[in-house]
């Protein structure tokens, strides 16, 4: 699983850009939303490839057993 990573970027203008890797699927979407919520709204969002990939969550059910 690639980890998480944020890189913020704020630019002499006031301009904050955020690219968010090792996020994927509605889990990106949700982020930007909060984000937004939390610093103001959003001016341009573009999605990169990890966005259209599958999230990925793994279980362990009670015999200690790894399940997808």
């Amino acid at each position: 699983m690639t980890p998480e990573e944020m890189d913020i970027e704020v630019a002499k203008d006031g301009k904050v850009m955020v690219h968010l890797k090792g996020v994927k699927g509605r889990r990106c979407v949700e982020f930007v939303e909060w984000l937004a919520a939390a610093v103001g709204r959003a001016e341009d969002v573009r999605m990169t490839s990890e966005h259209y990939e599958p999230d990925v969550v793994v279980r362990i059910d009670a015999t200690g057993r790894a399940a997808r």
